[in-house]
């Protein structure tokens, strides 16, 4: 395989293990190392579905609620063909290890989002790099969250918690991932990157408007967004005319 985490991985917890005296051989952690991140994967199903689903009003019944869906979650993950196909003992599949970085980053989004906390979203960009490094399905987290943050920047539904979790996960996790040998500089210079781009594009500068609306005076956030709008048009004239440009020149291979 080209991705290296699956190899990377198996040494680490060879390593751990006879660091602490075990006598185990390093065939035997890699035949068990699939059902071992099953395992992991179910767990962080759970706990995926609970934070999706929590109430944020502290209510004890939408809590329980929330947990209840995070067992059934966890139980119908535990009993997909498809997936214990691909984690059963002796199997060495990257899938083992994508599904369970692949949820976590997931998990860990949702956490960041709804905290807005720097630490749940390194936690994310780590749990993306890891994803990245096993997997090509690195692009579906790549291309869905920017889709959500523009969704909700369409809604209305902004905050500052959306911002600081998807420029520290845009920002760092793109710079880990450009460190994957096989994935090198295709987060700049390919089409199906693109979304990402884009997505935290339009955050900064919602944020940037949405910051200047805050400071500026009441009978001037006429005239202020009329300005807004202008430059929205130019902005839009200029990206369109920056790509014709590079279709014919060929600057970037899109």
């Amino acid at each position: 395989t080209v991705y290296p985490g699956l190899m990377v991985l198996s040494s680490f917890l060879y390593r751990i293990v006879s660091a602490l005296n075990g006598q185990i051989e390093l065939r035997t952690v890699c035949m068990y190392l699939s059902p071992f991140m099953a395992a992991n994967t179910v767990v962080m199903t759970y706990f995926l579905c609970k934070e999706a689903l929590a109430d944020r009003s502290k209510d004890p019944v939408g809590n329980v609620k929330a947990r209840s869906a995070g067992v059934t979650a966890a139980a119908f993950m535990a009993i997909v063909p498809a997936f214990i196909n691909h984690t059963t003992a002796g199997s060495y599949d990257n899938e083992a290890l994508a599904v369970f970085a692949l949820i976590s980053t997931y998990y860990f989004w949702l956490k960041a989002v709804h905290t807005g906390s720097t630490f749940w979203s390194l936690m994310c960009v780590f749990s993306y790099f890891c994803l990245a490094s096993v997997h090509g399905g690195y692009l579906v987290v790549h291309n869905t969250l920017p889709l959500y943050v523009i969704a909700m920047l369409a809604s209305g539904a902004y905050s500052k918690r959306l911002y600081v979790a998807y420029s520290v996960f845009y920002a760092f996790g793109t710079l880990l991932a450009m460190n994957v040998q096989f994935i090198g500089f295709q987060p700049v210079l390919t089409l199906e990157h693109a979304c990402g781009l884009v997505g935290f594009l339009l955050l900064q500068l919602y944020a940037a408007v949405d910051l200047g609306h805050s400071y500026m005076p009441v009978d001037m956030r006429g005239a202020y967004w009329s300005h807004i709008k202008r430059g929205s048009v130019f902005l839009c004239a200029l990206v369109a005319a920056l790509a014709v440009l590079n279709s014919g020149l060929g600057v970037v291979n899109w």
